[in-house]
């Protein structure tokens, strides 16, 4: 794909000014915190090696306890939460994050093409736009929807 660019400037540059809009809430003073939570390691390493070249700080948890753990230690702008993780639910792990910490955006991480959202989760004001679907999303997508939705925090 890269060698695609090389011999279109104009692509890249269509692409260049599209990356600055969604980044436009990175290159703020402020630096986002994400916290990916996930037991596949592939999954955490990617997901925090793309953001990180967009200047979020990423942190990793391979479970629940672990997450929650991260939680205590620090203050996370956004979280990325699978919904199988070896030690508990997912949306065991999203109702304790929201009990303390509330302001936290949170996306549902999947791989089940089927999941609906219960009632708990849109009680926490969850909604169909926060899953992410493993197999559906692409690295350009997920840094939309996190520019979309640091965007509306900071207007909150």
């Amino acid at each position: 794909m890269i060698f695609f660019f090389a011999y279109h400037p104009y692509i890249l540059y269509t692409l260049d000014v599209k990356l600055r809009d969604v980044l436009s809430v990175t290159m703020k003073d402020k630096h986002y915190s994400i916290l990916v939570v996930d037991d596949e390691p592939s999954i955490c390493k990617s997901v925090a090696r793309y953001l990180e070249d967009f200047n979020f700080n990423v942190t990793t948890a391979a479970d629940g306890k672990s997450g929650l753990q991260c939680i205590a230690e620090t203050d996370f702008d956004l979280m990325i939460v699978d919904l199988r993780l070896p030690d508990m639910l997912g949306e065991e792990f999203i109702t304790k994050v929201h009990n303390t910490n509330s302001h936290v955006k949170i996306f549902i991480f999947t791989g089940s093409l089927d999941y609906v959202l219960t009632e708990d989760m849109i009680k926490l004001g969850i909604t169909q736009e926060d899953i992410l679907y493993k197999t559906l999303i692409s690295f350009e997508e997920l840094l939309e929807k996190i520019n979309n939705a640091l965007k509306q925090t900071m207007e909150e």
